[in-house]
C-alpha cells in the first residue's frame, strides 16, 4: 500500500509542477526562424510563402537558400548568413527623401501559438541584422502585440509604443543583434508583429557615404515569446563563452598573412572560412587546429568577412586588408 501511496503522490506533483512548466516553456511563436514554407521565393515580397507568417503592412520580403533569386546568404541586400537554419524574413524600416515614400513602413506578423493571458509576464527576443549593401540604419525596432491582425491595405497606426522596442540605432553589418525585453499582458493578445511603429520625424537615423535619402532595411530570424526568460534569450555554454571570448585574429589591419588562434587548441577544431563583400567565397580551410595562419597576399585592399566555425557554432568576424 505504502508503494502505491507513494507511485500516487509522484504522480500528482508531477502533474502540478512539472508538467505546467513544460507547456509554459514553449516559445508561443510558430515557425519562428521561417524554416517551414509552402513555396521556395523567387522574388520580392513572398513572405506569405512563409507557413504562418504573412505581411502585417506593404510587401515584406522571404530569403531561403532553397532560393536562387532571394538566395542566403547571397542576399541582393548583401552577404549574410541565417542566424538559425537557412531562412530570414526582410522588411523597411524606413523610406524617404527623393526616393522613398514618407512613413513606408513594412511589418510582418503571426498569430502565436495560444492568446497571451492577462496579467501573465512573458518575454520576448528576436534577432535583427542590417544589411551592408544599405546606406541607412535606424532605431526603435519593436514588437507590437495585438488582438486583431494587420494586412496591407489595413496598416498598424503610426506612432504607437509596441510592448517590446529598441531605442538604439541597430547599425552591426555582421552580427544579429538580440532585441529582447519583458512585459506583463494586459489584454488577450493573440498576434505579435515586428518592425518601426514610428513616423520618420519620430526616428533617428545614421546615413552612410554620403548618402542624403534614407532607404533603411533589416533582416529578422529567431522570434520568441515565452513565460520562460531562458526559452527566449538561452545562456550560452561555458565552452561556447571561453571559445567567443579567446580567439585572436591578428594583425588588424592585416597585409600578406592573417594569425588566428584560439585557447584550448587541443580541443577545438574548426573550419574558417573568407568571402568577399560580394559574398563570393574565396577561403576554406577545415578541421583547423590552432594557431593557423593564411596567406591573403593575392588579396586587395578592403573589407572581407571571416566565418570561424566550432561544431556548427559560427562566429562572424570582419576583417581589413590594407597593404
Amino acid at each position: 500500500m505504502k508503494k502505491y501511496l507513494f507511485l500516487f503522490t509522484f504522480v500528482i506533483l508531477c502533474l502540478i509542477f512539472i508538467i505546467p512548466h513544460v507547456v509554459q516553456a514553449q516559445n508561443l511563436v510558430p515557425n519562428p526562424s521561417f524554416e517551414q514554407y509552402d513555396t521556395c521565393p523567387n522574388s520580392i515580397s513572398q513572405v506569405d510563402f512563409v507557413l504562418g507568417w504573412s505581411s502585417f503592412g506593404n510587401t515584406p520580403d522571404y530569403w531561403n537558400a532553397c532560393s536562387s533569386v532571394m538566395n542566403v546568404p547571397n542576399t541582393q541586400a548583401g552577404f549574410q548568413n541565417a542566424f538559425d537554419g537557412n531562412a530570414f524574413c526582410g522588411i523597411y524600416t524606413y523610406s524617404s527623401g527623393t526616393t522613398g515614400t514618407p512613413n513606408y513602413r513594412e511589418y510582418i506578423g503571426v498569430q502565436l501559438v495560444s492568446p497571451l493571458i492577462i496579467g501573465q509576464k512573458y518575454y520576448v527576443s528576436f534577432k535583427i541584422n542590417k544589411p551592408n549593401n544599405l546606406e541607412c540604419a535606424t532605431n526603435y525596432f519593436g514588437a507590437l502585440f495585438s488582438t486583431v491582425p494587420f494586412t496591407e491595405t489595413n496598416l498598424p497606426p503610426i506612432n504607437i509604443t509596441p510592448q517590446i522596442i529598441e531605442p538604439q540605432i541597430i547599425t552591426d553589418t555582421i552580427n544579429w543583434t538580440n532585441i529582447s525585453g519583458a512585459f506583463i499582458a494586459d489584454s488577450t493578445y493573440k498576434y505579435i508583429i515586428l518592425g518601426n511603429f514610428y513616423s520618420d520625424s519620430n526616428t533617428d537615423t545614421i546615413l552612410y557615404n554620403g548618402q542624403t535619402d534614407c532607404i533603411a532595411y533589416y533582416f529578422i530570424d529567431d522570434v520568441c515569446v515565452s513565460t520562460d526568460s531562458l526559452t527566449c534569450n538561452p545562456p550560452e555554454s561555458i565552452n561556447e563563452i571561453k571559445i567567443q571570448n579567446n580567439v585572436n585574429i591578428f594583425p588588424i589591419p592585416a597585409n600578406d598573412k592573417i594569425n588566428i588562434g584560439w585557447n584550448n587548441a587541443n580541443n577545438y577544431h574548426a573550419d574558417i572560412i573568407i568571402y568577399d563583400v560580394f559574398g563570393k567565397l574565396l577561403i576554406k580551410k577545415e578541421n583547423i587546429q590552432s594557431p593557423y595562419n593564411i596567406d591573403i597576399s593575392e588579396y586587395s585592399n578592403g573589407i572581407y568577412f571571416m566565418q570561424i566555425r566550432f561544431n556548427n557554432k559560427i562566429f562572424n568576424k570582419k576583417i581589413l586588408i590594407e597593404k
